[in-house]
């Protein structure tokens, strides 16, 4: 159950977000790739939410309106949010969420305005890693990041097109003109 007091946001006045059209979107999500590959342990860390969307739907690989880049990491051991932390060193710190002392959202934004968002997941029930965050509590069905896949030169959950339903409902494959924040989160999201 979704505890509301629990939630710490600090948002830092460098954060700007902005539509991802016109940016070179690919070529950092390549970057982000590259360095989670190097820095972070395979099968805990995955393009999700929106850029799973983009990498499966759109030729480009995203979407043009939406403003992130979204990453998942499954904290199975405490050190991965520092070896994250440690991966970032590079990029701002735009965007810090907290559940009591447990990290649940990292934002990073590069020297292009474009934002690299990681939520953090923590194996809190049986069949489900947990997020709580500002908009409720996501979970993830743990069978969707047992065997990922690469898709397109990316990991996301498997099979990919079945967490999409999951996270944005049936009509997931049909684009929506602009982004309704979490209005769209599907079965995934226990709103707050």
């Amino acid at each position: 159950m979704y505890v509301e007091n629990i939630i710490k946001v600090i948002n830092y006045p460098n954060l700007r977000i902005e539509k991802l059209k016109g940016k070179e979107v690919v070529k950092e999500m390549q970057k982000v790739r590259e360095l989670m590959k190097m820095n972070m342990p395979n099968g805990y860390w995955w393009f999700s939410a929106g850029s799973a969307l983009g990498i499966v739907r759109e030729p480009k690989l995203f979407i043009e309106h939406d403003t992130d880049i979204d990453l998942e990491v499954f904290v199975k051991k405490p050190y991965y949010v520092e070896f994250l932390k440690m991966t970032m060193k590079d990029y701002m710190l735009v965007r810090e969420m907290y559940c009591g002392d447990r990290v649940m959202q990292l934002a990073y934004m590069n020297n292009e305005d474009i934002i690299i968002d990681f939520y953090f997941y923590y194996d809190k029930e049986k069949d489900f890693i947990v997020n709580h965050n500002d908009g409720g509590t996501l979970r993830v069905p743990k069978k969707y990041i047992e065997n990922m896949e690469e898709v397109r030169g990316f990991v996301v959950p498997t099979p990919v097109k079945e967490y999409l339903k999951y996270r944005y409902g049936s009509d997931w494959a049909t684009p929506i003109n602009n982004k309704k924040g979490w209005d769209y989160a599907g079965e995934a999201l226990e709103r707050k």
